[in-house]
């Protein structure tokens, strides 16, 4: 209860005035010891008598008068309870039904936990009759394209709200919005007692984006959490998958690494690779420990040249189907060229470039598999490359991806210029130690890393090397792990280095054993040690090597430019390189539901709006001209919502910034006695109506016991 006025209160010390007054005018009593007056003593004891404190309810009713009108005067009003049963006051309550991705999970009965949670949130309407007067209701959805209901006393409206299942749709949004845009409405509502009813399985997830303090500051507010349901949930589901970010060669196989999970039970499943309706790989059957999720790595066969968007799926299919399927998009392209510098007619003799030779174009191979383009080139023919193409690089083929340049004691300065041209063009460069003739220096390249030139140095116990852990190659990659077990015997030394200079990898004495340095748009990469035997085993245990060389050539590649990965949800307008600029294409998906179909207008080469983000897919924009290749885009869900962990009553207090929060079933039906209900319906719970008819009722009261304590009065004898 609340008071307009509460310093008014303190006339409730008013309630002690009538004993003040009974107490002062008492009389004393008066001894006469005279016999003569002894006829006296009756008469004195009843006119002391009539002093006395002869009506304990005369006092009571009067000190009652005074206190009542000391509170009426200080306006009292009723304010809700804290706890989230109805007050039996106004109600303002607005529901929340989470319609998330993990609320379609199917129970043991068959139907899904949204339809519980409808069905509960169908029963406040139906009750309305049971409600107090001029209360208000009113719904939201979690999906933002599925029209709420404002607060309203007409809850027919709400009736038809709360429709069938089949209405609603797969969609990435949390709570965020539909608890943000409740958290409104109950501000404004001119209802004394407010509720907010969120119908939900209680999945974290669903409360991931939820701004601290959301419905803080809204008084008189309870919020009431009905979980949909209180079984154990279990799930089989993709939850990750990793591919080839760059352009990769259409002659080498695609990696694919995918992490799939059994949450609550121990499960047996396959993971099938699909092209279309075509499955291409099948992996399994796999054995998945309950909440252990598994790592599975496989590859592709080669895929011709172009963007590619593909299916994974997980059989057999559970309650939660939507987390098992994910899609990946790729990107491969034409065999990279890689060229091959060494000395004079040192490509067939020099057992380093003999290795490298083996390494990226093996002789066993048929030259169409070979995953690079390998030319060996010489100094004159870089000085003659250079004549030739002083215009301008006339194609893609001719401008090479990596360069593996050994020592050239005979290199032109025109051949220099050449090699430096293509790397500030975007090439990566390689130097590393030959085996025969050249020497240990680059001179024209070696000056971007060191002024002065390096020494080879035979090291008198094995050694190894180890990545920086700044270096982009440090961290679990497969193949690459085996370059740090490689034993060095012999390396080169530098005795400083230029500024800018980043040590990739050092020797376990803490000697640099790789080096690189940006040079244009291209990298110049040092390698002080050899393949050669006589130097590391680089080239016995070539699985390191190799694939670093292919990790050098992906850089180098250039990021696909056109394949994107989204999630659901997200907004992007990334531009598309490999699409026209300003011009229309066509966006097709089959997998949405309903398939879409949409003609958009580009700016640039990013569309004027963003991308179509809503729905999980594989998009394909197709440009109207006939001659422009197609662009795809796969859009996934959010990988947060495979992730069942429940969100706690002590989380959501804070997280809302709310105190009155609990969890569990709801009963909307008002709790009251019959006297209780009486008092409603005679609009006496106000106490600012109560007050006045207990004045009047004490008056009155106070009237008949004074007139009848008066009345029995006695008389004293004359």
């Amino acid at each position: 209860m609340q008071f307009a006025s509460p310093l008014l209160l303190g006339g409730l010390t008013l309630a002690v005035l009538p004993v003040l007054i009974h107490l002062w005018l008492r009389p004393r009593p008066l001894r006469v010891a005279f016999p003569a007056l002894t006829f006296l003593h009756r008469a004195l004891a009843c006119g002391q008598r009539a002093h006395r404190l002869r009506n304990v309810w005369l006092l009571c009713a009067r000190s009652l008068l005074l206190a009542c009108t000391a509170l009426l005067l200080a306006g009292p009003t009723c304010a809700p309870p804290d706890d989230a049963g109805l007050s039996g006051g106004p109600l303002a309550a607005v529901m929340v039904v989470d319609d998330s991705l993990s609320m379609h999970y199917r129970l043991a009965d068959g139907q899904t936990a949204l339809a519980t949670a409808i069905r509960q949130a169908s029963r406040l309407p139906r009750a309305a009759s049971a409600l107090p007067a001029r209360s208000a209701l009113g719904l939201v959805w979690a999906d933002p394209q599925r029209p709420g209901v404002p607060l309203t006393e007409e809850l027919a409206v709400l009736r038809t709200a709360l429709g069938s299942e089949s209405t609603t749709r797969a969609h990435p949004a949390t709570l965020a919005a539909a608890v943000r845009r409740a958290g409104q409405w109950l501000q404004g509502a001119r209802q004394p007692d407010r509720r907010l009813v969120v119908f939900s399985d209680l999945a974290a997830h669903a409360w991931r984006d939820v701004p601290p303090g959301v419905l803080a500051g809204i008084e008189h507010l309870s919020v009431q959490i009905v979980p949909s349901d209180a079984e154990p949930r279990t799930n089989l589901a993709i939850t990750d998958v990793r591919v080839p970010g760059r352009v990769r060669a259409d002659s080498t196989p695609i990696p694919i690494e995918a992490t799939i999970s059994a949450a609550g039970v121990d499960s047996v499943c396959t993971l099938d690779v699909l092209d279309g309706d075509e499955r291409l790989v099948r992996v399994g059957p796999l054995e998945l420990d309950a909440d252990r999720p598994r790592q599975v790595a496989l590859r592709l066969l080669p895929r011709a040249a172009g963007p590619h968007a593909l299916t994974l799926r997980l059989e057999p299919s559970d309650r939660l189907d939507f987390d098992q399927r994910r899609y990946i998009a790729f990107q491969t392209g034409p065999r990279p060229l890689v060229w091959l510098v060494t000395p004079d007619d040192a490509a067939d003799s020099d057992l380093t470039a003999l290795l490298l030779q083996n390494l990226l174009a093996p002789a066993a191979l048929e030259r169409e598999k070979h995953p690079v383009v390998l030319r060996s080139m010489t100094p004159p023919q870089l000085a003659q490359s250079a004549l030739d193409l002083s215009g301008g690089i006339p194609g893609r083929e001719e401008n090479p991806t990596l360069l593996l340049i050994l020592p050239c004691a005979s290199l032109s300065e025109a051949a220099r210029r050449e090699l430096v041209r293509r790397i500030e063009q975007g090439a990566a460069a390689l130097l590393l130690p030959g085996s025969t003739g050249g020497g240990t220096d680059w001179p024209g390249l070696r000056q971007y890393l060191s002024a002065a030139p390096p020494t080879a140095q035979t090291l008198e116990a094995v050694t190894t090397l180890a990545w920086e852990a700044s270096s982009p190659f440090a961290g679990p990659r497969e193949g690459l792990d085996e370059l740090p077990r490689c034993g060095v015997r012999r390396r080169l030394k530098f005795e400083s280095f230029r500024e800018g200079v980043v040590v990739q990898a050092r020797y376990a004495d803490g000697s640099p054993a790789i080096l690189s340095q940006r040079v244009g748009k291209g990298s110049l990469f040092l390698l002080t040690t050899s393949p050669d035997p006589a130097w590391s085993e680089l080239g016995v245990r070539a699985a390191g090597l190799l694939t670093w060389l292919d990790a050098l050539l992906a850089e180098a590649a250039g990021p696909a430019d056109a394949v994107a990965e989204f999630t659901a949800g997200q907004s992007t307008a990334r531009p598309f390189a490999a699409l026209p600029p300003d011009a229309t294409v066509h966006l097709l998906s089959p997998h949405t539901l309903p398939p879409t179909s949409l003609t958009l207008r580009l700016s640039g080469r990013a569309p004027q709006r963003d991308w179509p983000t809503d729905q999980a897919g594989i998009f394909t924009l197709r440009p109207e001209r006939a001659d422009s290749p197609p662009v795809k885009y796969v859009v996934n869900w959010p990988p947060e919502e495979s992730d069942f962990g429940r969100i706690t009553a002590e989380r959501l207090r804070s997280l809302l910034g709310v105190e009155a929060v609990t969890v569990g079933e709801q009963s909307f039906e008002p709790r009251e006695s019959v006297a209780a209900s009486l008092v409603q319906r005679l609009g006496l719970q106000d106490p600012a109506r109560l007050l006045p008819l207990l004045l009047l009722g004490l008056l009155v009261g106070e009237l008949l016991l004074a007139s009848r304590t008066s009345g029995a009065h006695p008389r004293a004898s004359q």
